[in-house]
């Protein structure tokens, strides 16, 4: 196979300089199957070749140049060459959103937003400009209720988490959660994940009274879905426990802190960490005095990067897609909500 590539990419390299459109991509269909294969050096040296050639015969704002562009730029990701596709990416923008519209525009603001929160340290301040954009571009294209919209602004209040400016996640999150209260009689559990997700927000602030409102309406709808005995259930059963501590409510917060104890005690292998937050816990509470509250309770982002809240951030879908494919082809945010694009 291996031998049969080269032999394939030698004869490519002797006609490219032909600068016929079908040999490009020709060429660029090579590169994906080195992709896929991990041979993603040999990927990006073709890739180049091509996106040097295209630029100089068909243009920077030729269709073959600027998918070659976004697939050398996928490349430089692979290989965590995020300097490289930031400078490729960067300029980009204006190009597809002239030629290709405000969507692909979106698209590509998307994909520097990965490499941007990629970088060490992650550039966030630029990730939360450039998600802002992001998110009034689909607003104003696919509308306020749909799918894509909504995933992208759940994205937009991580990055607020990350810099601890809670006010404005809090309030893009709720906005979401409005929008599910308008189109749904009957809420779905990924609204539930949301709202889990402003009460820690709650929680953080201090408000915990707020906090405990939104928990209680989450609690039995968790249930519901996942199950009493799941680790989903026990973990929003130890949130509310923790919101009824903090307003010394000891009485409410041991029944639900001791049905999650014994969930997790039965999943110690996998959650041993949960295990000990909510045995923490529960010391705290029949101990008022000690004050040594878990860890899961005191830093933002042990709140929120353990995947309990909906949708997810890590891992949840992959940001090489438009957003219309995302919403299409029914990856994992999207898919749980439904096979509409909008909410509803």
């Amino acid at each position: 196979m291996l031998g049969f590539l080269e032999k394939t990419q030698r004869k490519l390299h002797a006609i490219l300089p032909l600068h016929d459109r079908e040999v490009l991509k020709a060429a660029c269909d090579l590169s994906l199957t080195y992709t896929c294969l991990n041979l993603h050096k040999d990927a990006q040296v073709l890739r180049q070749d091509v996106l040097t050639i295209s630029k100089a015969s068909l243009g920077e704002s030729d269709e073959v140049t600027l998918g070659t562009t976004l697939a050398l730029v996928e490349t430089h990701i692979s290989r965590k060459q995020y300097d490289e596709a930031t400078h490729l990416l960067e300029p980009a923008i204006a190009l597809f959103q002239e030629v290709c519209g405000d969507i692909w525009a979106a698209e590509t603001m998307v994909r520097l937003v990965k490499v941007y929160m990629s970088q060490s340290p992650p550039r966030i301040s630029d990730a939360i400009d450039l998600q802002q954009q992001v998110v009034k571009i689909l607003k104003a294209s696919l509308g306020d209720d749909h799918v894509v919209t909504l995933v992208e602004m759940g994205y937009l209040a991580l990055f607020y988490e990350e810099q601890d400016r809670l006010e404005e996640a809090e309030r893009v999150l709720q906005s979401i959660v409005d929008v599910y209260r308008r189109h749904n009689k009957n809420m779905p559990i990924l609204c539930y994940g949301i709202m889990q997700r402003i009460a820690r927000l709650y929680f953080l602030q201090g408000r915990f009274e707020e906090a405990m409102c939104a928990l209680v309406e989450c609690v039995d709808p968790y249930i519901e879905e996942y199950g009493p005995n799941s680790v989903e259930s026990a973990r929003i059963k130890t949130d509310l426990a923790a919101t009824f501590y903090q307003l010394r409510d000891m009485l409410e917060a041991e029944r639900p802190a001791k049905e999650a104890e014994q969930v997790f005690a039965e999943h110690i292998d996998t959650h041993g960490e949960d295990y000990m937050d909510v045995l923490n816990l529960l010391d705290n509470i029949q101990n008022p005095g000690t004050n040594h509250i878990g860890r899961a309770y005191g830093k933002p982002t042990a709140l929120v990067k353990t995947g309990r809240g909906v949708p997810r951030i890590e891992g949840l879908h992959p940001r090489s897609r438009s957003p219309e494919l995302r919403a299409k082809h029914g990856d994992q945010d999207t898919a749980e909500v439904g096979n509409t694009n909008q909410v509803g």
